[in-house]
């Protein structure tokens, strides 16, 4: 999960500070393009978004951005509900960002605002743990085709 409050836009901005938190899941190896659907999920956000969310990851620069995909994960059109996040150096265990940049446009057609002023808080995955029900079913399976094997021998 992705966390992040962005202050200090450029003069005129409705809505200072944007916040915002999203849960996305991607492989860190490979590298995608304006992903939607349930590898994202908006848990939380304070301007209008006048598209689905969606989100693109460059594996080789370890770089996210999320946005509105009605101008693609990378950008946005102006005069639109619509923003762009983007973070760089983003990896499973950790999060080093050279440059976080939040820009956004809510129906002005002649104003976007922009800022590096973010602050990001991203939570390591989650791991889901195998029942021990489960462990115990795969325990008796494994035992059960080990001793037909062996009766087998047995037989023979």
């Amino acid at each position: 999960m992705i966390s992040f409050s962005a202050t200090g836009f450029n003069a005129g901005a409705p809505i200072d500070p944007v916040v915002g938190s999203f849960t996305i899941t991607y492989d860190p190896a490979v590298s995608v393009t304006n992903v939607t659907g349930a590898a994202i999920h908006q848990n939380y956000l304070n301007i209008n978004l006048g598209s689905a969310i969606a989100f693109s990851y460059n594996a080789a620069v370890q770089g996210l951005t999320i946005g509105g995909i009605s101008q693609g994960a990378n950008g946005f059109p102006w005069g639109s509900n619509d923003f762009f996040f983007a973070l760089t150096g983003l990896t499973e265990n950790s999060f080093y960002s050279l440059s976080p940049n939040l820009s956004y446009t809510q129906s002005d057609p002649n104003a976007a605002y922009n800022t590096f002023n973010v602050s990001v808080t991203v939570a390591p995955a989650a791991v889901t743990p195998i029942p021990a029900s489960a462990l115990l079913f795969l325990t008796a399976l494994g035992g059960l085709g080990f001793a037909g094997v062996k009766r087998r021998r047995t037989a023979a």
